[in-house]
């Protein structure tokens, strides 16, 4: 087996402040154990505080320029308090995680950390993971910001809280003093997409889904005693539920959170009869709106009454629609 050969030796500038070496290719590279004509430069910037750098040059006078160059720059930083790390983008999103998660907690918007913790682990770190984060230009943001639109059809709002996310990452590298500034965000107004009213039953078609419901378990009646039990059960729910959500513009969560608690009466018997129903979005752990009062028709009275009266689960704490 022939013998290695030896590295060069080491050249030393700026008193050993600087020193210039070569390196061998690792596993699994496919020339391991070779020596690699890269000119490589270990930079002592002060005590306890080096830097290894490549000079991406095997011409021996450009690799001295270079790390004489990098070497001045990591000098300044380092002067100013700013890290000199190599600090991928990866290792500062995920202090920017665990950071921010004391400061939901205290104002209760856990739900809102989740979020943008999913943003950052399945969207950021996938696309910036292994790069550095100084090295993230307000281009690279651009790009991505298109992609969210235009490839991956979110809505404005959804990327803007993707937007939001990233901007953890750039604020921890700044309290860490990795990065000097924050890059130039891209506005999402140019993004903006003509306004489109969400679609809405013609007259005709309230008429006929109205009119599903009033017939929604009647073909049961023929059935079995047995399969009449449980699928009456079901059937119901669902009609009254639709019907909850048709008459009050509750979101469908928020319908199936509804405690009889949160079902008031107002003027009952008289003409100006109407319902209002409590939405109790720390339960709900609503991300959208908050605790809110939400009026509906009086027609709610009526098959709410008749849903109360029928069920065996009607105390003031019991689901409206439970199992």
């Amino acid at each position: 087996m022939a013998e290695k050969q030896a590295l060069p030796d080491p050249i030393w500038l700026k008193d050993g402040q600087i020193i210039l070496h070569k390196m061998r290719f690792r596993k699994p590279h496919y020339s391991a154990g070779k020596i690699n004509k890269i000119w490589y430069a270990q930079l002592n910037i002060s005590r306890g505080v080096r830097k290894k750098i490549s000079t991406q040059t095997t011409n021996l006078q450009e690799a001295k320029e270079i790390a004489k160059e990098k070497f001045a720059e990591y000098k300044y930083l380092n002067s100013r308090g700013y890290s000199i790390k190599q600090n991928h983008f990866t290792i500062i999103a995920r202090k920017s995680i665990q950071e921010n998660k004391l400061a939901f907690e205290r104002r209760n918007q856990l739900e809102s950390w989740k979020m943008y913790k999913s943003q950052i682990e399945n969207f950021w770190i996938r696309v910036f993971g292994e790069k550095r984060v100084n090295e993230i230009t307000a281009s690279d943001i651009e790009t991505q910001l298109k992609h969210l639109l235009q490839v991956k059809n979110l809505a404005n709002n959804t990327a803007r809280h993707y937007l939001l996310a990233l901007k953890w990452v750039f604020k921890q590298a700044l309290s860490n003093k990795v990065i000097t500034n924050i890059p130039l965000f891209p506005s999402l107004r140019k993004y903006q997409k003509p306004f489109q009213p969400r679609p809405s039953f013609s007259e005709e078609e309230w008429k006929r889904f109205t009119e599903v419901l009033r017939t929604f378990d009647k073909d049961l009646n023929k059935k079995s005693p047995l399969i009449l039990s449980s699928q009456m059960h079901y059937r119901r729910a669902l009609r009254d539920w639709c019907k909850l959500i048709s008459y009050s513009g509750l979101r469908t969560g928020e319908a199936s959170l509804l405690k009889w608690k949160d079902w008031e009466i107002v003027n009952k018997g008289k003409k100006n009869e109407y319902c209002i129903l409590k939405v109790r979005a720390e339960e709900k752990k609503a991300m959208k709106t908050g605790y809110r009062e939400v009026i509906g028709l009086h027609w709610i009275n009526e098959f709410l009454a008749k849903r109360k009266k029928d069920s065996p689960f009607n105390k003031p704490d019991d689901y409206i629609f439970c199992h």
